[in-house]
């Protein structure tokens, strides 16, 4: 499995914390790498973003 087939579980499992959006979105990334086996985060953070794109479908 890759990247994205772990979105929506990182979603709910860091949907249970309080974070900032930022934060949030961030942990989602982070944890989705970690469930997928990758060592470096998919998306870069070092500017914050206009609008999250998400397909939840």
């Amino acid at each position: 499995m890759n990247y994205e087939d772990y979105i929506m579980d990182a979603i709910y499992t860091v949907s249970a914390w309080n974070l900032s959006d930022i934060e949030f979105i961030q942990r989602i990334n982070e944890k989705a790498c970690l469930m997928a086996g990758i060592e470096e985060n998919i998306v870069d953070f070092s500017e914050p973003p206009s609008h999250i794109p998400l397909d939840l479908n």
